[in-house]
């Protein structure tokens, strides 16, 4: 059984396949000895998969090939993979993810290779054809690969930076342990003034750190005051529903108070919650089209149905518009929920939401 992504590493993959946010994390937090190495313009996603269809879903990384600006195989690979809690065989993860892109590297090698000979003249000897080859397998070099943790789990994180602590063994042994160390970025040991980087980054990462505190909404109002002037108009409204999304997933807040604390921060608070509401309508109903039986489709239309009702009820009318959650949530019928959203959407009052309700209901 395939498990499900929670909603950190949803948010983590959402921010980070986002070039700018990638390009600044890298400017940011790599060692400047690293740092200056690499052409941070020339970034990009890894499209590839490095790892197999049924496990890919237990995997929150994001791989990026980055050139060198000199020397060196020409570019080497990133590795984030991030942590919402203490996983004692990340080291093993990451140690995965490395040779899987050192064997693309080589088969893509052996490929070019292989259409070089294909397209040399039929007359070369064979002999001088295998002599050239391990000339050139001479000068074949692996790319480098940088693992990179960002861990923001309870406690402070507690398992190194490589491999060792998964060997029970005396330092004569140690020799066999594969030798290779992760960048560790531990949100709980951060201070918030060396949290840097773009503006939605630091949203991320911010949250990423506060989302478990006691003191979450404070900490919440804190953070969009600081960056709610450097948000680019253009992007706003995506990377706020995605931020929302995040913080109703995560936390027990209610949707009464995180539109508070937006509307503090942001002009027409309640169309984004609104518009979030449709969104988490919207992937209801991706998530129904992709399921493979035709239960599955309704299913994940009917949830996210439910989902986006629930949001706006309780940011139009408060307690008084939940009461009426459980009659709404044994409600199967795809097309009457379809009508009890736009009656949530539209009704100027909640007596008249209630009426058209139970008009619904009837």
């Amino acid at each position: 059984m395939k498990k499900v992504r929670n909603p950190h590493d949803l948010y983590f993959k959402e921010t980070m396949s986002k070039l700018p946010n990638a390009k600044s994390f890298l400017e940011s937090y790599l060692p400047k000895s690293i740092a200056e190495q690499l052409d941070i313009e020339s970034l990009m996603i890894e499209k590839d998969s490095f790892i197999s269809k049924d496990m890919e879903e237990y995997y929150s990384d994001m791989i990026y090939q980055v050139t060198l600006k000199k020397g060196g195989t020409g570019y080497v690979y990133v590795l984030m993979e991030h942590k919402s809690y203490q996983d004692s065989w990340v080291s093993m993860q990451l140690l995965e993810y490395m040779v899987q892109c050192w064997k693309k590297a080589r088969e893509e090698y052996l490929a070019k290779r292989k259409k070089e000979r294909e397209a040399q003249s039929e007359q070369e000897e064979d002999e001088e054809e295998i002599e050239q080859e391990e000339r050139e397998r001479e000068v074949f070099h692996l790319p480098i690969v940088i693992p990179i943790v960002l861990y923001h789990g309870k406690t402070e994180w507690r398992w190194g930076s490589n491999m060792k602590h998964l060997f029970d063994c005396d330092a004569e042994m140690q020799k066999f342990i594969p030798d290779f160390s992760y960048m560790l970025y531990d949100l709980t040991k951060i201070e918030d003034k060396d949290i840097w980087g773009i503006v939605t980054l630091q949203l991320m990462m911010k949250l990423f750190k506060y989302i478990r505190s006691k003191e979450f909404q404070e900490k919440l109002r804190r953070t969009l005051e600081s960056v709610s002037k450097e948000i680019p108009p253009g992007d706003a409204k995506d990377i706020l529903i995605s931020m929302i999304i995040y913080i109703m997933s995560a936390t027990q807040i209610e949707s009464k108070e995180l539109n508070e604390i937006i509307k503090q921060n942001f002009d027409k608070g309640d169309q984004l919650m609104i518009s979030t509401a449709d969104r988490i309508r919207q992937e209801g109903e991706i998530k129904g089209r992709i399921e493979g039986r035709i239960e599955g489709r309704i299913e994940g239309r009917i949830e996210g149905e439910i989902k986006a009702i629930v949001s706006i009820l309780e940011i139009r009318f408060g307690a008084r518009g939940l009461h009426r959650m459980k009659q709404i949530q044994q409600i199967s019928d795809l097309e009457k929920l379809k009508q009890i959203f736009q009656h949530v959407r539209t009704a100027p009052d909640i007596e008249t939401f209630e009426k058209r309700l139970d008009e619904c209901l009837e």
